[in-house]
């Protein structure tokens, strides 16, 4: 164990600095990997004598409950430590310099006609796969592409509903069972829609009327489409109905759904959902941010204080 802590925190360190901003490659993560081993088991050895392992690498990589030495895998650990520059930008609410160079750089690869849309495109597998102009960002795909969760939560707010991705999630398959792809094979047609901005199911929702874009509404933001009803007809049969039980404009939010006022800039307040009164009105719980983005203070809504109809959804 001593000699797995000193590998973890001597020998790994400054691998650990660069491999936060750079994938390692093969030929490196296999001589990190070999002298490791060799100071585990042979550590007053010469540089040219051989050693045997007393057990398999994978083995000692598993924590000590599992039966082995904690020792950090330089590959697996490289990896993750890329691929998390991918849910700091999601989870960041400021105009970070290097997000927004990242999204430049991805929506220019990507021929993406909004920037916000590289988000979603991150979630979709084919795009993974695409080539991008730049060097940094193709060690991070490539390192998130094998660490992104694969389990979808199923949305229960009509937000959540609205923010879902139209192509190749596992939960919108057409009446054959498929996803819609966003590829280049035959009978996709999702590529062309997210390169012009329909990529959510938001994108397809009038929120206005609470009921789905009419074919002139998707015609009037797409250029050149054909088949365009039957296209449109085919996704929206596509999306569970479930999730349409939810969109309609008698479907209530759940307790414990969050809100915010959209017109402020600054957000501060939130609202919580906490639950329906017998009147008909509903009670929320009131959070102010403090002056850290990680502190709120917590304030009860009194009784002459409930709001009957709540600030707009809070974006996610």
């Amino acid at each position: 164990m001593g000699r797995a802590l000193v590998v973890n925190m001597a020998l790994f360190a400054l691998l650990w600095y660069v491999g936060k901003v750079r994938p390692l490659g093969s030929k490196t993560r296999t001589v990190v990997k070999r002298r490791a081993a060799k100071f585990v088991w042979k550590p007053g050895g010469r540089d040219s004598e051989g050693f045997m392992p007393k057990v398999a690498w994978d083995t000692i990589c598993h924590s000590r409950q599992e039966g082995g030495l904690g020792l950090k895998d330089p590959g697996k650990q490289n990896n993750a430590m890329v691929a998390t520059w991918v849910p700091k930008a999601l989870a960041t609410d400021k105009e970070e310099h290097w997000i927004l160079l990242a999204e430049t750089s991805l929506m220019k690869s990507w021929k993406l006609a909004r920037r916000e849309d590289v988000w979603a495109c991150i979630g979709i597998d084919s795009y993974l796969r695409r080539p991008v102009r730049s060097e940094l960002w193709t060690g991070i795909l490539k390192a998130w592409k094998e660490v992104k969760p694969d389990r979808w939560t199923e949305p229960v707010t009509k937000q959540e509903v609205l923010l879902q991705i139209i192509f190749e999630n596992p939960k919108i398959r057409n009446g054959e069972g498929k996803m819609l792809m966003a590829d280049r094979k035959a009978g996709s047609f999702g590529r062309t829609w997210i390169e012009q901005g329909i990529v959510r199911i938001r994108d397809i929702w009038n929120e206005f009327r609470e009921d789905w874009c009419t074919t002139s509404e998707i015609k009037q933001r797409m250029v050149n489409l054909r088949r365009a009803e039957d296209k449109l007809a085919e996704v929206i049969s596509a999306i569970p109905a479930q999730w349409k039980q939810i969109l309609d404009p008698g479907s209530l939010d759940p307790p414990g759904t969050w809100y915010t006022d959209k017109q402020a800039q600054d957000k501060t307040q939130f609202w919580k959902l906490v639950s329906f009164e017998e009147g008909g009105g509903r009670k929320f719980e009131l959070w102010l941010r403090g002056a850290t983005q990680s502190s709120a203070l917590l304030t009860r809504m009194e009784e002459e204080d409930r709001i009957t109809r709540p600030p707009p959804v809070l974006t996610q």
